[in-house]
């Protein structure tokens, strides 16, 4: 495969910290709507979607292999509760038990034909929640299901439980609810949104997060507490929704979604405990599920089927005060803050016989250009940049030695992230241009 080297003209601010950029695997051979991921090791893992999909690894994604669900009926989310034991919940009311990592799948009576959406285990005791303010308490492994009264009948999509006593649920209309006695009552907190809620997730009894948005209007929402609940703060981002918020520590986690309109990833991961949040590099669907296993890896998988992974997840950069900073990481791991001011950095390997592609300048104003003198040899290569709501602003074939772009119209200043793709639309290479 031709192999090309990016020239990005800039001004390094800092080397404080590494990230890699998140990879689409390209290998799990589906076209479902993967809505959620969950792994027992950094090795073995589930992902569950549309029609009945169940798929499996055992080598940290290097392969996935298909495990029959036993049906069509649609898959929303799946947790694995020790080494080998995993459950599945979905549409019509389906619960699906395994044994044994996944390989083999037995249903459940759940004793309710609702749908079910959001699934969570602490200790002995598993809930899961659906529509009309559906709520399911299992405590003897799931052969007994028992209905919790919520008080509310909108539809739920997600819950978590910090402790074995608190647990919290999010859904419809920016409905919260919170239980202080694993589940026997449920209080109605006040969000100060009536955006759709789909994840939540605390990383102790009293500091939370919660996602989701408004897929009519493409706004996504991020939401914090560190009250338990009582208070909320939110963040609104335009051109986005998002489907999932993980923890792996009280520092440590990931936000997935990505544009409705334009079908593109989002993916952002704070090391501050949400202070911050920083896009970080992928270029695929959008992503509704994410999944840690540890800090050596991560996992997002969204629709058409896409599985991205990423490896080394360590802290990323010091920040300033300013709490919407964004901090975005090129493919040689050197990251590059959203100032106007960044270093001379070389991007991918050079091959004197295929030469540069050269965009500048960098920073830019109005314009850039992209030059390669061996343009001919990269027939059916294009060129894609999207700014940093993954929007795509600009997208052409590389067919001549010399291309001028306007960028006057551009809207927004700051970093915008170039992708070069092959023939077969794979990312080739991956930089960054910052508008001024």
């Amino acid at each position: 495969m031709k192999k090309i080297t990016l020239v990005f003209l800039s001004f390094l601010i800092s080397v404080t910290a590494f990230s890699q950029p998140f990879i689409d695997l390209k290998n799990t051979s589906s076209t479902s709507v993967l809505y959620a991921l969950s792994f027992a090791s950094d090795s073995v893992g589930l992902a569950v979607g549309t029609g009945g999909e169940i798929l499996r690894t055992v080598n940290g994604g290097t392969t996935w292999t298909k495990s029959s669900s036993g049906g069509v009926t649609e898959l929303r989310e799946v947790t694995f509760t020790d080494a080998t034991t995993a459950y599945a919940v979905g549409l019509n009311g389906l619960i699906l038990k395994s044994v044994n990592a996944g390989s083999t799948w037995s249903p459940l009576t759940s004793g309710t034909s609702e749908h079910l959406f959001g699934l969570s285990k602490i200790g002995n005791d598993i809930y899961v929640d659906g529509p009309n303010g559906t709520m399911l308490k299992s405590s003897d492994a799931g052969a007994n299901w028992t209905p919790l009264t919520t008080g509310t009948g909108l539809n739920l999509y997600g819950n978590h439980f910090p402790d074995a006593n608190t647990g919290y649920v999010v859904g419809n209309s920016g409905v919260m609810l919170k239980t202080i006695d694993a589940g026997a009552h449920w209080n109605t907190l006040t969000s100060g949104t009536s955006m759709q809620l789909v994840s939540v997730f605390f990383t102790d009894v009293n500091t939370g997060f919660a996602v989701g948005g408004n897929t009519g209007t493409n706004t996504g929402v991020i939401m914090k507490t560190t009250d338990g609940g009582a208070h909320w703060t939110t963040t609104t981002i335009p051109n986005l929704y998002f489907g999932k918020v993980k923890f792996l520590d009280a520092n440590t986690g990931f936000v997935v979604g990505g544009s409705v309109i334009g079908n593109t990833s989002s993916i952002y991961k704070t090391t501050d405990g949400g202070v911050h949040w920083e896009l970080q590099l992928s270029n695929s669907s959008r992503q509704v599920g994410v999944f840690a296993p540890s800090f050596n890896v991560a996992f997002t998988c969204g629709l058409d089927g896409t599985i991205l992974k990423t490896t080394g997840i360590a802290p990323c950069s010091s920040h300033s005060s300013d709490t919407t900073h964004v901090v975005v990481y090129d493919t040689i791991h050197v990251p590059i803050t959203d100032t106007l001011m960044i270093n001379i950095n070389l991007l991918g390997i050079n091959l004197p016989n295929l030469g540069y592609i050269k965009v500048y300048p960098n920073p830019a104003r109005d314009h850039i250009y992209i030059t390669n003198d061996n343009f001919a040899l990269f027939s059916g290569y294009s060129l894609k940049i999207i700014n940093s709501l993954s929007q795509e602003v600009y997208t052409g074939l590389i067919n001549q030695q010399s291309i001028f772009i306007d960028i006057s119209a551009w809207s927004g200043k700051g970093l915008y992230v170039v992708y070069i793709l092959d023939a077969n639309n794979n990312t080739v290479d991956v930089g960054k241009i910052v508008l001024k």
